[in-house]
């Protein structure tokens, strides 16, 4: 079985399995799932095109982890209130711990954030 670095490969095409909550909203999505090789074993995600990634791009950010499968589930509520409420954050910062996510700061020397659009 894969594990390290490119552990994150196990999660690929089980999606369903791994899931706490998926949440689609007009803008995007909230995701929050059980991941295979980051720091905590379980992630959020926000998929949103209000928010542009400081390189530029628009691409999902990981903005919560969490040890348990209940903490990841009121986690999700809570991002959940946060994207679709009326006073959006105004960044999102990346908190992704994946080894492969690690390595990518390392390289770049700065943890990745998104701007809400003005």
């Amino acid at each position: 079985m894969m594990s390290g670095m490119f552990g994150f490969i196990r999660d690929m095409g089980n999606y369903e399995e791994r899931k706490v909550a998926l949440t689609e909203h007009g803008h995007g999505f909230i995701s929050t799932a059980r991941v295979s090789d980051g720091a905590h074993d379980y992630e959020t995600a926000v998929d949103d095109d209000r928010y542009t990634r400081d390189d530029g791009t628009k691409t999902m950010a990981i903005v919560e982890s969490y040890d348990t499968k209940e903490k990841a589930a009121a986690g999700h509520l809570r991002w959940v209130a946060a994207i679709t409420g009326k006073k959006l954050p105004v960044t999102l910062t990346d908190c992704g711990k994946s080894k492969v996510g690690q390595l990518f700061h390392e390289v770049r020397g700065k943890t990745q954030s998104w701007t809400l659009d003005k």
